[in-house]
């Protein structure tokens, strides 16, 4: 048998390194203790995350021949461990971030939140899903009935009517907004983050610019040009190093694309971000974490407690690219996330908005679009290891096992193949290897459409679905029973 090699000197210098650590740390704390629990301010988290990090700098630079000697260092395991808070979580063990978006006071329309994506990170593998919510969303709410991007910006003002002062007021038509999310994606949100242009694109200087593929070409004869007019944008495809000017234009132009084209390049931009900050080890760096902090002194801001954050980094640095999926609710149904569609503007007042597919019965208003945010949240496995699906035609009606596979990959379940049968059936079925995965798959495709089960002890590891003469489109989500 093996015997694991044990070295007492390297656990004592393990041990003493931890102890000058919690030193140092503990004075921070104390002056952490003067900070109140629910509103701290940007200033006071700057001038805390100043002292640790320059603390922290005195500190490697004494014990530089220490960590030679420990082979699975990582500087960042020790900040976030001594200096991190544990994150809230909902009942699947995801923390929930509302990410916002603004003008801010120099641009047209500041006011509104025109960036709006729920970002759900599970801290154990680690990952992140990513859902956009479009900005001519129609919502109804207690204060107002409006587009998504004007319920914080109309929530505020009624409550500044109603003697508030303008933080607090601001602060609960956030939580408006915030509320509203959660019951019509059914999902609990946590903490919110919110920036304006101005500090994007200082962010993103502050990190030296990112990397991005661009997919198509941008050619926008009439981008807002800050000023009440327009210019041009002109960004050709393939990679792209863009700096904070240029990315912000990457991330706002609408023009020869949709809003939807625009939340996935806004995502697009935010992991590039992450990637960027990940390489240059921005979380033990204190002339970059000083950069960055006097960007989110002015153009940030958030409820996170300043420990969370030092936590929410340290996932961070440990997340694979790979393990960063994007989602954007938009109006294709033949596409994955396509739950919304454009009604007649003479309903509206003139306005160009969206609406749930389902917004004729007001009992199923949300349905389609919360059974698709437990796919795309809870059902991880989904988009990080999905199942092997196939299906085969074995009607006599064309376009039947593309028509499914369309309906199947709009709820965020993805189909391998698709064909024709060698025989005709009369039984929608599907056949299956017996194993935990594809039992799992078999729930959430009962929601979808009906059909028998065949599970195989052994054989090939996939899901057959055979659609027979029997086969019923997916409409809608069933009622629970």
């Amino acid at each position: 048998m093996p015997f694991k090699k044990t070295s007492l000197k390297k656990k004592l210098r393990k041990k003493n390194f931890k102890k000058i650590l919690k030193n140092t740390s503990s004075r921070f704390k104390k002056i952490s203790l003067h900070i109140h629990k629910k509103r701290t301010s940007i200033l006071n988290y700057l001038v805390i995350f100043l002292m640790i990090g320059f603390g922290f700098m005195v500190v490697f630079k004494t014990v530089t021949a220490l960590l030679s000697a420990f082979d699975d260092f990582k500087p960042t395991d020790i900040v976030v461990k001594v200096i991190g808070k544990k994150l809230p979580k909902d009942k699947n063990g995801y923390t929930n971030i509302l990410i916002l978006g603004e003008g801010g006071q120099t641009h047209q329309g500041g006011d509104l939140t025109d960036t709006i994506i729920v970002a759900s990170i599970n801290k154990k593998k680690p990952d992140v899903v990513m859902l956009s919510i479009p900005r001519d969303f129609w919502l109804k709410t207690d204060i107002t009935e409006s587009r998504v991007n004007e319920i914080v910006r109309d929530a505020k003002l009624y409550n500044e009517r109603q003697g508030l002062e303008p933080d607090d007021a601001w602060n609960k038509g956030l939580k408006v907004l915030e509320e509203k999310l959660e019951e019509v994606l059914d999902v609990e949100i946590h903490r919110y983050v919110k920036i304006d242009f101005i500090g994007f694109e200082k962010l993103i200087d502050a990190i030296g610019g990112v990397d991005v593929v661009v997919d198509r070409t941008i050619n926008d004869p009439s981008y807002p040009d800050g000023n009440w007019g327009y210019e041009r944008f002109f960004l050709k495809e393939g990679p792209q190093h863009l700096d904070g000017l240029t990315a912000l234009k990457f991330a706002r132009s609408r023009h020869d694309s949709s809003d939807f084209d625009r939340a996935a390049r806004q995502q697009k931009i935010l992991e590039a971000f992450r990637q960027k900050a990940l390489s240059l080890g921005v979380l033990t760096s204190p002339t970059k974490i000083g950069d960055i902090l006097t960007v989110i002194k002015e153009n940030f801001q958030t409820d996170f407690e300043f420990k969370e954050l030092v936590t929410l980094a340290g996932i961070g640095t440990k997340m694979d690219r790979n393990n960063v999926i994007s989602r954007v609710l938009h109006d294709d149904p033949t596409r994955n996330g396509g739950f919304l569609v454009t009604p007649s503007r003479e309903l509206y007042g003139g306005a160009f908005v969206l609406v749930p597919w389902l917004n004729m019965d007001v009992n199923y208003q949300f349905e389609q679009i919360q059974a698709y945010s437990d796919l795309v949240f809870e059902e991880r496995f989904l988009s990080f290891d999905p199942p092997k699906i196939e299906i085969e035609n074995a009607t006599y009606v064309q376009g039947l096992a593309g028509s499914l596979k369309m309906s199947l990959d709009r709820y965020n379940v993805p189909v391998f193949e698709i064909g024709t049968a060698d025989e005709k059936s009369k039984i929608t079925k599907i056949t299956y290897l017996d194993n935990s995965k594809n039992k799992k798959t078999i729930a959430i495709l009962k929601r979808l459409f009906q059909f028998q089960e065949e599970p195989l002890i052994e054989g090939e590891d996939r899901l057959l679905i055979t659609i027979g003469s029997d086969y019923q489109k997916p409409y809608r989500i069933p009622e629970e029973e």
